[in-house]
């Protein structure tokens, strides 16, 4: 593909080995990262693409399947998107979505070998799951405060496209390879980029289907959508948009700060001066680009879901859901939401972060996103005069 061939030399070029000179030396554990992913990158991608050689000799009607009325839930990093995510993934009459060992392996070839492999590891004492769930366990230890991690869970599906180096997660990793692009698909990228990135992505989901679908919907997970409602909508006509708003004086530091969290335990350099500000200018556009083409759409569409609801009534905000979009909430699901409710009362995040220690201040946020403070009510957290 045009996209995955032009990003390497981008990233390539940003490793600065022509640019010796220049070169901070806080900068080089952080080039060390770069070289093992372009060692890594090559190999395990052209595995990944004899496979899916394989599915289209092996499964040719699998560019013909649909994906009929999948619901995709947006808005910005830190606003629920996950939590709601693990709710409705528990429907699961209705919905199927991708576990990260799935999106690692994006063939549906590869998919049903591990699903084996899995079956025999099940009847033989689950000893081999047991030793990958301590693996990532010591791996991610420190992260799990921020983002629970894990090969088994349900998780952001928008990272199939690390596999055509179209993910906007990368933008943190590879601050200086033009990633910023992405994250604004419907605005700033062409229209034959757009076209195969999302091609890419609907194969990928449609052999998601094939292997667990069972007659369900999808249902996606993605902050990094919120700059891809137009072509998502493209590419699947019949879709919902559901989205997460949040106060942003809770998203920008919290965001900030799992960013600068991944960027030193990944790849063991300090956050480049400047990452305060590319996440506040990614926010930033998450709450007036996608918000304005939701709140342009039909009810039976698209709906807004405010965060602090989400966490005070969860099950009503599901119902509501349901109800705008015609879905029958069975007696089934009914039992595992009320679980699942229960345990999201409990939860309190050990994610700890101070507004003071990030260069974006309060008063600025407040202006420049005066109308999102203003349209849910947002408290703007001013210091009361005495």
């Amino acid at each position: 593909m045009r996209v995955a061939m032009r990003l390497p030399l981008r990233l390539f070029y940003g490793l600065w080995l022509f640019k010796r000179a220049d070169r901070p030396p806080g900068v080089r554990p952080g080039l060390r990262f770069r070289l093992r992913f372009f060692a890594a990158f090559p190999v395990v991608e052209f595995f990944n693409a004899v496979c899916l050689l394989l599915d289209e000799v092996l499964v040719p009607r699998l560019r013909r399947a649909r994906i009929e009325e999948p619901v995709f839930l947006i808005g910005n990093p830190r606003s629920g998107t996950t939590v709601l995510h693990r709710v409705l993934a528990e429907d699961e009459q209705r919905f199927f979505s991708f576990r990260t060992w799935e999106i690692l392996f994006p063939s549906l070839v590869q998919k049903r070998v591990l699903s084996a492999v899995g079956k025999l590891d099940r009847l033989a004492g689950g000893h081999l799951r047991a030793l990958l769930e301590r693996l990532e366990a010591a791996r991610f230890t420190e992260f799990q405060h921020v983002h629970r991690l894990g090969l088994f869970l349900t998780e952001e599906d928008g990272l199939l496209l690390v596999h055509i180096l179209a993910a906007t997660v990368l933008r943190w990793i590879f601050p200086d390879a033009g990633f910023d692009r992405i994250a604004r698909l419907d605005v700033a990228a062409g229209a034959q980029d757009k076209r195969a990135m999302m091609d890419f992505y609907l194969d990928c989901v449609r052999r998601q289907a094939s292997f667990t679908g069972r007659g369900r919907t999808f249902l996606s997970k993605n902050p990094a959508f919120s700059g891809e409602v137009e072509s998502l909508d493209t590419h699947f006509p019949d879709c919902h948009f559901v989205y997460l708003v949040r106060n942003p004086l809770d998203v920008v530091p919290s965001f900030i700060s799992l960013c600068r969290h991944v960027i030193r335990s990944r790849m063991g350099v300090e956050p480049e001066a400047n990452l305060d500000e590319r996440v506040y200018e990614f926010i930033k556009f998450n709450y007036t680009y996608a918000l304005d083409r939701i709140s342009a759409m039909p009810e039976d569409r698209a709906i807004i879901v405010n965060y602090e609801e989400l966490i005070r009534q969860p099950k009503e905000v599901v119902q509501r859901i349901y109800k705008q979009f015609g879905f029958r909430l069975t007696p089934e699901f009914e039992g595992r939401l009320d679980r699942e409710v229960e345990k999201m009362l409990r939860y309190r995040s050990r994610h700890e972060y101070s507004e003071d220690q990030y260069s974006v201040a309060r008063e600025r946020i407040v202006a420049d996103l005066r109308p999102i403070f203003d349209r849910f009510g947002f408290d703007t957290r001013e210091a009361s005069v005495r």
